[in-house]
């Protein structure tokens, strides 16, 4: 096995995101990747996902929609504070916990199951427009994987939408 594959980080594939969605908010969610030219939204939170060596290696931007609406469903917070929350356009406490808790699972996706294979962690969630430079300089790096999709539940209107960004090696080379 050479180096650079034994450093590769897994890049999740947009059925595993829907399936652990699916099995966290006991939903049935539908996650469609954005088609060529579709504009994501801006992002409302990011999680920042570390190596073992204190790297940034991914990062997860969710919108305000995916955030209100995943961030309620987990806790199966009542409809009234769900359209306060909406309309205040500020999370609570429990919906940006619940997000964080999420996203931590998420990360697990990242891993790989072998001996020796390198391992993510959520280290930080942080409002998408305050972002630290090492994240801005993953977004623009040449070697970044990606999906950008649109998540939906089966049945309501509510959509979110979801950006994965990582680089399967290290990039210190």
């Amino acid at each position: 096995m050479s180096t650079d594959s034994a450093l590769r980080l897994l890049m999740p594939s947009l059925d595993e995101l829907e399936s652990v969605l699916s099995n966290l908010l006991n939903a049935p969610v539908r996650g469609d990747r954005l088609r060529k030219g579709e504009v994501m939204p801006d992002g409302y939170l990011a999680g920042l996902y570390h190596d073992q060596d204190d790297i940034l290696r991914a990062i997860i931007q969710v919108d305000f929609a995916f955030a209100l609406d995943c961030g309620a469903r987990l806790s199966m917070i009542p409809v009234g504070v769900v359209e306060e929350t909406k309309a205040s356009g500020q999370l609570t406490e429990t919906m940006t916990a619940n997000v964080h808790e999420i996203l931590n699972i998420f990360g697990l996706l990242f891993n790989e199951q072998r001996p020796g294979a390198p391992r993510v962690r959520l280290v930080a969630l942080v409002g998408a427009n305050e972002l630290p430079d090492e994240a801005r300089e993953l977004l623009g790096h040449p070697k970044v994987q990606g999906i950008d999709a649109r998540i939906s539940w089966k049945g309501i209107d509510a959509r979110g939408f979801l950006s994965v960004r990582m680089l399967p090696f290290d990039p210190r080379g």
